[in-house]
């Protein structure tokens, strides 16, 4: 797959870079898009299968925005074509135990069941492992969102834990080397 990382300015001391495959790009979260990306999050279809329903104010989103623009939290937009359609994370970075926690959604619905989600979750758990160098990195999902665990199954994560609302999944770098990246590997553009 043909991949490149391009830095794309700073945001303060704060690397931003963007993750390229073809038509798909992986860019960086800026407060200008914080705006579409809580409209995409309070509407229903996304918001009922997060952990957090509650209705986000643009103050809420603004200050959830200047705690996790660092470098322990890289969110991405998804673009495709470069049409906006999706938001991808790896979050809660702990360096000292190579481990994060990474999510996805995709808002618009002409892209749900095709290819584009899978390789935009392929170029960021890449990034995660091959440039972050983490080991480790865990998913939550509602017990209800069966697309996502299944989804989350084309990167081999495994059940670890679970409550009466979410499953905590896991997977693990030396897995995601040996089996995942040699089959997204063909994938082109």
């Amino acid at each position: 797959m043909h991949k490149s990382i391009a830095n794309t300015g700073y945001n303060g001391n704060i690397e931003v870079p963007k993750i390229i495959s073809g038509s798909l790009s992986l860019t960086r979260l800026r407060v200008e898009d914080i705006e579409l990306v809580r409209s995409w999050r309070i509407d229903p279809k996304i918001s009922q299968y997060m952990l957090f329903r509650g209705h986000i104010t643009p103050e809420m989103q603004i200050k959830w925005f200047e705690s996790i623009n660092n470098i322990n939290n890289y969110y991405f937009l998804i673009e495709f074509a470069g049409q906006k359609l999706g938001l991808t994370e790896i979050k809660r970075i702990d360096y000292s135990r190579k481990r994060g926690e990474w999510g996805i959604f995709i808002y618009d619905d002409k892209y749900i069941n095709t290819i584009v989600p899978v390789k935009a979750g392929y170029l960021l758990l890449d990034f995660a492992i091959s440039n972050l160098r983490l080991e480790h990195i865990t998913a939550t999902v509602v017990k209800n969102n069966i697309r996502a665990l299944h989804f989350n199954s084309n990167f081999l994560f495994k059940e670890i834990s679970s409550d009466y609302d979410s499953r905590l999944l896991e997977m693990n770098s030396v897995d995601f080397t040996a089996f995942v990246k040699p089959r997204f590997s063909r994938m082109r553009g």
